[in-house]
């Protein structure tokens, strides 16, 4: 090649690198999931191939560990380039996919051990000692994962890839001001958790640590090798039988992926995997869906009995943890408070006597190859205003309710719309009113589970709706950040309020159906006139997915996505009191009718009892 020629070539690849660098990282994988453009990846890689080697030394403690989870990590990336709804920022869930791959790698380096080793003279997973000063930087990516991606991401991109709060805003596509409310936000949040540890965030970050918080430069061999390795194994391609890295990639991939991908990823693993332990992953036992169960076989403790502590008046007091075997979704008191139920994505419903916190029943609503729908945000629960049957909506979209005392399945109704996210009963008992994926609210029959009602009600997912205390009214939370209200005799739409500017995720109406409160994830909590829709009254709140009134209107509920709920003065939105007992999100809240018990249920799996009436000092 002439030089003139070898030298255009050069300043075009100079060029097209420069074009690159300037997009996000969302309209990079757009380009490598839309034209394969390896270029547009290895920007991506470049960019984010520190924190993400970073992570995997911190949590692993050797070079080729952490180097094989470094290449699976990309290797989820690219498989899952297509499949996922991107931020304009990657750093956050590249941190999240980081940690599960370094997670994985540990537990089998444990088993190699156990296999070569004999048990009385097996030595210590690096790290794995209290004792060992690394404990403390793998404490604050285990915290650092836990918190939500809008807190996790700029405290990822500020904290541990060294970008300035413009950088960060940048990448994100967030304003400066969004950058800094939330860091500082996050900052908070994680320095919370760590507390409960016993570490503070400063000790986490003293210069006498940043050693152990950084690796060494990414070698370009190691970018060029993964790379190649990510474009084999988008394509299948049969010569990575023997790559611990993919091995990594595909069992991280089955806990992440939907159900569209799970042939693609059987075959994967079906080629890598010993036949034993193939055997071993295809058989289980079949369960009928919907059938009583067994309670609680080989799970240990149900529940958890809390000591009375000193507290101040009205300050929530932790009665029993109860607990399932995967996030807990929604959890529901009966009227008279006696009995409690929650749904997990276990694929069970329990219930629970609230006196004690011992298990009463349960109920398997999915069976276990089918156990993998209900991993994403989604189910439902409600109790009749009778407190004898159970409504449960699912992932699949039916819509069933069980008699507790019999046992009985009342009915199974399809709904044909995907997930429901949320269900309420109406006041009288005879309604249930259900949101769902596509945009839809719908009205049901309580006794039969037929399809009375149904009207498009938002653009996008519905996530919250809530019946007026009359009955003829139902009110929506969307995705969209819109609150509405609806005539339930027709379906029209009363009112409209512009409520959040991130999803309205909760919506309730006082006890005189005169105003609305919504709760969004945009920090903020809203008070709204129910016939006109005028805002009355906002505040800052932890984003949450529940909000709720006291029976008296007086008090307001909010669960934290961070891990516990709180409790305001509705005339001032002044917090007065906050329980985070949980280890993660806190997906739902109920109350009993007579104000004394709240039940909370969470990510963690735990579902949590408080005695929330007021007490003498």
């Amino acid at each position: 090649m002439k030089a003139r020629q070898l030298s255009s070539v050069v300043t075009y690849l100079q060029r097209t690198q420069g074009r690159l660098q300037s997009l996000s990282d969302r309209l990079l994988l757009e380009r490598f999931a839309n034209d394969r453009d390896e270029a547009a990846f290895e920007t991506l890689m470049h960019r984010h191939a520190q924190l993400v080697l970073n992570v995997c030394w911190r949590l692993l403690q050797h070079s080729h560990d952490a180097e094989d989870a470094f290449q699976a990590t990309f290797l989820v990336l690219a498989r899952k380039a297509k499949t996922v709804a991107w931020r304009e920022s990657i750093a956050g869930w590249l941190h999240e996919v980081a940690c599960r791959v370094a997670a994985e790698a540990r537990t089998r380096v444990g088993r190699q051990r156990m296999r070569e080793h004999p048990l009385n003279s097996l030595p210590d997973l690096p790290g794995a000692s209290s004792s060992e000063p690394s404990e403390i930087p793998t404490l604050l990516d285990e915290e650092l994962r836990r918190l939500p991606e809008k807190y996790r991401a700029p405290l990822v991109l500020c904290c541990l890839e060294g970008l300035s709060r413009d950088e960060a805003a940048q990448q994100l596509g967030w304003t400066v001001g969004a950058v800094k409310g939330r860091l500082e936000r996050g900052r908070l949040l994680l320095a919370r958790r760590l507390a409960r540890k016993g570490i503070t965030l400063a000790a986490v970050l003293t210069p006498a640590l940043l050693p152990s918080l950084t690796r060494a430069a990414v070698s370009p061999a190691l970018v060029r090798n993964t790379l190649q390795l990510a474009s084999s194994f988008v394509a299948n391609s049969p010569n990575l039988a023997n790559s611990s890295a993919v091995t990594l990639a595909v069992q991280v991939l089955q806990r992440l992926s939907p159900p569209r991908l799970t042939l693609l990823l059987m075959t994967t693993f079906l080629a890598l995997a010993a036949a034993g332990s193939a055997s071993a992953f295809l058989t289980s036992s079949p369960i009928s869906p919907l059938e009583p169960a067994s309670p609680f076989r080989g799970e240990v403790p149900v529940f958890v009995p809390v000591p009375e502590k000193t507290t101040v008046p009205g300050a929530p007091r932790l009665l029993f943890t109860l607990r399932h075997n995967d996030v807990i979704r929604r959890a529901v008191l009966t009227p008279d408070g006696k009995i409690a139920a929650t749904a997990s994505f276990d694929g069970t419903v329990r219930t629970w006597d609230v006196g004690t916190g011992k298990p009463l029943s349960t109920w398997i609503v999915a069976k276990p190859n089918e156990r993998n729908l209900l991993t994403s945000t989604n189910s439902a629960l409600a109790c009749s205003t009778n407190g004898k049957v159970l409504f449960v909506g699912t992932a699949q979209g039916e819509l069933a309710a069980w008699e507790m005392a019999t046992q009985k399945v009342l009915f199974r109704t399809l709904t044909k719309q995907r997930n429901v996210y949320d269900l309420a009963v109406s006041p009288n008992g005879k309604v249930l009113a259900t949101a769902n994926h596509l945009g839809s609210v719908s009205l049901w029959d309580a006794q039969t589970g037929k399809l009375i009602r149904e009207w498009s009600a938002h653009p996008r997912r519905v996530w919250s709706v809530a019946f007026a205390p009359d009955g003829k009214a139902v009110a929506s939370a969307g995705e969209d950040g819109m609150l509405c209200v609806w005539d339930t005799a027709t379906g029209k739409q009363k009112v409209q309020m512009r409520a959040h500017r991130d999803y309205t995720a909760g919506v309730a109406f006082n006890p005189d159906g005169k105003m609305l409160a919504s709760l969004g994830y945009d920090d903020r909590l809203c008070l709204w006139n129910a016939t006109t829709g005028k805002l009355m009254r906002s505040g800052e709140a932890p984003s949450g997915a529940t909000v709720l009134f006291f029976h008296d209107g007086k008090t307001l509920l909010t669960t934290d996505r961070v891990g516990g709920f709180h409790l305001w003065d509705v005339k001032t939105l002044d917090r007065l009191h906050s329980s985070m007992d949980h280890e993660g999100p806190v997906h739902h809240a109920a109350l009993s009718v007579d104000q004394q018990r709240v039940i909370t249920a969470s990510e963690d799996h735990a579902a949590r009892i408080y005695d929330v009436s007021p007490r003498p000092k």
